[in-house]
């Protein structure tokens, strides 16, 4: 979903991902994309990629599959000066999520690392640091009712009313995802 939206723009993407397969099916299915999408099998704590070759780096729900300080420190090796990090996940906020992802554990569909690692406002600090300008915008405290709400009032109606009570109350620890959007990256030395 992400990397259509991101080949929609017309940028060059090079898509990466530790399993093959799953950069297989990408591939397939964004065919028509021709040589604008390259696949790239890459651990993310450690790319084959040279240093700042990247404009842009984007991660859609893939914070919490390596360990913070490496993932950072990727990020920031892969960005050139000037570059941007575009991030949405989950957050590790909200006690119903987190109960949720450890029932998920238990039964087997989500390993003790990615509890571990699942970012927090103190990891979207981290990622944030040597960027000149940083949005950042949290969304989804009630994404936990969205399907009784669906039921009861549509599918259009109950985002509706999520969304209303997310600008109503400010969410922000209780968000069930955030954005951020972090532009300008200064070079490293600038990065104290």
């Amino acid at each position: 979903m992400h990397t259509l939206v991101l080949l929609q723009t017309g940028a060059d993407v090079v898509a990466s991902d530790i399993s093959s397969e799953s950069l297989v099916l990408l591939k397939a299915k964004f065919d028509g994309f021709g040589g604008q999408l390259q696949t790239q099998v890459a651990d993310m704590e450690k790319t084959p990629f040279p240093s700042a070759s990247f404009d842009a780096v984007v991660s859609a729900g893939s914070l919490s599959y390596g360990e913070p300080a490496l993932v950072d420190a990727e990020v920031g090796r892969l960005l050139r000066p000037g570059g941007m990090l575009i991030c949405v996940d989950s957050l590790n906020h909200h006690p119903i999520y987190r109960f949720n992802r450890w029932l998920h554990h238990v039964r087997g569909d989500r390993s003790v690392s990615t509890l571990r690692r699942m970012p927090n406002l103190t990891r979207i600090q981290s990622l944030s640091q040597g960027f000149a300008q940083v949005e950042l915008g949290f969304f989804g405290a009630l994404s936990y009712l969205m399907p009784l709400m669906t039921r009861i009032t549509g599918e259009n109606t109950a985002r509706a009313l999520s969304d209303r009570f997310d600008r109503l109350v400010g969410v922000r620890r209780a968000a069930f995802k955030f954005v951020l959007v972090a532009r300008d990256r200064r070079p490293a030395a600038d990065n104290t």
